[in-house]
């Protein structure tokens, strides 16, 4: 079960192939089912000589880079399973032998393109990425933090590439390094959940307790905004040493008068929210007095 969701795609055998169809018939598969429903299985049958591979597949280590954006960038590829495992496997030589000014870019550049096409290979890659080289990097506005970003399903933890976040008071506490964006997602990675079974309710709360591990760190949950929950998604903190969450959470207001659940969320989910200062004219005589609205908080500041 560890290494089915390393897994992209499930060869199914079956001897002798009559037998085929006390599996098959049980599904709805289009054309066979008198079921209604869109999501009909689409079956397509090859005929070809299975033989057992006698080789020994030795498990493989994550490399890791001097830069933390080049570590993130392998740590990315590396969730994705066997679709990047498998390649690098055939040829582990080269992207450590690769100079690039910019690893991150290139990691992003192969995780892309093996999201859609399994078969898609690194040395590809690494000639996409050679027309990159040149192009000039647009200047990215103070307010904007890069920030790890993950997807957990049921079964595996999957890094996405960065994304660029507007900050929030977390990040005035603790450096974007230490945070980690977590959306949580139905097996396919897109879908949101909407029922949870007892294994995948324990799974969940494990990690938002115990944390998240990246490397020698590890990431706990430390709240979510309003929007986020919303969303099935949340803020995961790497804690200093010496801090638990409880006092990290008090370190941007006194919540020990707190009782209630849905208040203690609510407003730990005010510092995780995002501002947008806007400029409004008042209405007043005095044309040079401005009010600046919170948009997500609609707090007022004059």
């Amino acid at each position: 079960m560890k290494e089915l969701p390393l897994c992209s795609d499930l060869r199914v055998r079956f001897y002798p192939p009559s037998t085929a169809w006390s599996f098959l018939r049980d599904l709805p598969i289009a054309g066979y089912s008198r079921q209604t429903s869109g999501d009909l299985f689409h079956i397509n049958f090859a005929m070809f000589r299975w033989e057992k591979d006698s080789s020994n597949f030795p498990s493989m280590n994550m490399p890791t880079y001097a830069s933390a954006s080049d570590s993130y960038g392998m740590e990315m590829l590396w969730s994705l399973g066997y679709v990047f495992q498998d390649k690098y496997k055939d040829d582990p030589q080269l992207l450590v032998n690769t100079r690039q000014n910019n690893f991150y870019n290139l990691c992003c550049v192969i995780w892309r393109n093996l999201k859609s096409n399994h078969c898609y290979r690194i040395r590809d890659a690494l000639n996409d990425q050679s027309l990159k080289q040149h192009r000039e990097v647009s200047s990215v506005s103070s307010s904007l933090k890069e920030v790890a970003y993950a997807i957990l399903t049921p079964h595996r933890t999957e890094y996405q590439p960065m994304p660029m976040k507007l900050s929030h008071r977390g990040f005035d506490l603790y450096p974007p390094e230490d945070w980690l964006l977590v959306h949580i997602r139905d097996n396919n990675g897109i879908d949101k959940i909407h029922k949870l079974d007892l294994q995948t309710q324990v799974r969940f709360r494990n990690l938002m307790l115990k944390g998240i591990t990246r490397g020698n760190r590890s990431f706990q949950y430390f709240g979510s905004s309003g929007s986020q929950i919303n969303e099935q998604a949340g803020w995961f903190l790497s804690l200093p040493q010496g801090i638990n969450m409880v006092s990290a959470r008090e370190q941007m207001g006194d919540l020990s008068q707190i009782h209630n659940v849905s208040t203690y969320i609510a407003r730990v989910g005010q510092y995780l929210t995002t501002s947008k200062p806007t400029e409004v004219r008042s209405t007043s005589k005095n044309y040079n007095d401005l009010v600046l609205f919170n948009l997500d908080q609609t707090n007022i500041y004059r």
